[in-house]
């Protein structure tokens, strides 16, 4: 990794440990087709799932060679396996307690007050009991090192992180692009990465009135204007908070923040119903075949994103945005701050990039928005967000007309 912008150097580190997860995540995953009448959860928030259980410490596995590899990871050796024929109990994380709620159509908020009232915590789970008994579905139940973090429907369609990683990892290679950045966050079920290339660059003109006071030395490094590089960003979801997608996206040098376009591929996570008996799914060479189309989706959207005369056509519409000029910056700020529910100190720190600036444009609305994706503190979800709000509006003159109307 060598690229360098604006003095700030991305961290390859980071990236080498994000694919390191992910790979101990690959061998710590375990999915399970249930019907709902074989789940339970008990007056702990805990799932139930009938059948054979193998115990190791605290940890409760559904398949002898998961429990006999976790055993030997804690020098405990196989005669510590505890075999149980009760049903297995497995912690939920919050997510996937929502989930379930979700699917048996109870309010989140009165299972909570009901499971926190002392004189009748087994309300709630005689009433998931009660609902679960009487539903003909099966559910998908996503586990990672023996924790339930997702339940979902068995139409949902497995698209794993580490299956896109490396697919995306390769194509970048093809492409001479180099990746960027790499984040993993809601409990490890969500990813999400960046690439951009060097060889391939635009600038967006500086001919404009503004100024933030010291003609642009604070702003501009060397030689070169305000130069942007094509860049996409890939992301996905293993338990259900979104789908796959590949977006076109764009990178500035100056202060090394992207805005990502919604042109690319979006593949949602469903499908038929998955064919399987209860208990462990399908193995990982068969769910990769099925997976294949997806895949070479990604991967062509990759190329997409460093084509130059799409990324041609992304500076041209930069430049249009540079023409169209806010009159009431403030109250412009506030309505994007409403509709998105961004924070009291983030919407601070946008408008006092953009009144710094100078630049009250649209373009420069955008650059104060996604300059505050890497500020310090700033949580992944969020920083995504605003190379979200970027990408939107800068493509929707609708939506920008709205917000300045």
């Amino acid at each position: 990794f060598t690229m360098n912008y604006a003095n700030i150097q991305f961290d390859g580190d980071k990236i080498a440990r994000v694919a390191g997860q992910i790979e101990r995540q690959k061998k710590l995953k375990r999915d399970y087709i249930y019907p709902a009448k074989r789940v339970d959860m008990d007056d702990k928030g805990n799932l139930l799932l009938e059948g054979k259980t193998f115990n190791v410490g605290d940890r409760t596995y559904l398949d002898w060679n998961d429990a006999e590899a976790a055993a030997d990871e804690q020098a405990l050796g196989s005669s510590q396996i505890v075999v149980n024929d009760r049903k297995a109990s497995l912690e939920m994380n919050r997510s996937a307690y929502v989930q379930l709620l979700n699917r048996l159509d109870i309010p989140t908020r009165f299972a909570d007050k009901v499971s926190g009232d002392k004189h009748a915590p087994e309300v709630r789970s005689m009433l998931v009991r009660e609902l679960l008994n009487r539903d003909d579905r099966k559910f998908l139940v996503r586990t990672l090192n023996g924790k339930v973090r997702a339940v979902l429907s068995d139409r949902y369609k497995i698209l794993d992180n580490s299956d896109l990683f490396f697919q995306s990892a390769e194509k970048f290679k093809e492409v001479n692009a180099q990746m960027w950045q790499a984040r993993l966050w809601n409990d490890g079920g969500g990813f999400e990465m960046f690439a951009t290339a060097q060889h391939i660059a635009g600038e967006v003109k500086t001919d404009r009135t503004f100024d933030p006071g010291d003609g642009w030395q604070s702003r501009w490094y060397g030689t070169e204007g305000d130069v942007h590089n094509p860049a996409v960003r890939v992301s996905n979801s293993e338990t259900g908070q979104g789908g796959c997608n590949a977006n076109l996206s764009i990178l500035r040098r100056v202060c090394a923040n992207f805005c990502v376009w919604t042109d690319g591929v979006s593949v949602i996570h469903a499908g038929g119903h998955i064919s399987a008996d209860d208990g462990l799914l399908m193995s990982d060479e068969t769910r990769q075949k099925e997976n294949e189309l997806v895949w070479l989706k990604v991967r062509d959207a990759i190329a997409t994103a460093f084509d130059e005369g799409k990324f041609r056509a992304y500076i041209d519409r930069l430049n249009d945005c540079t023409k169209d000029v806010i009159e009431e910056p403030i109250k412009v700020v506030d309505k994007l701050a409403g509709e998105y529910a961004i924070s009291e100190s983030r919407k601070s720190a946008i408008l006092t990039e953009l009144l710094g600036s100078g630049d009250r444009s649209r373009y420069g609305l955008v650059q104060a928005i996604t300059e505050g994706a890497d500020a310090d503190g700033i949580s992944d979800e969020e920083s995504s967000m605003l190379n979200t709000i970027g990408g939107q509006l800068i493509e929707s003159d609708q939506h920008y007309a709205a917000l300045v109307g």
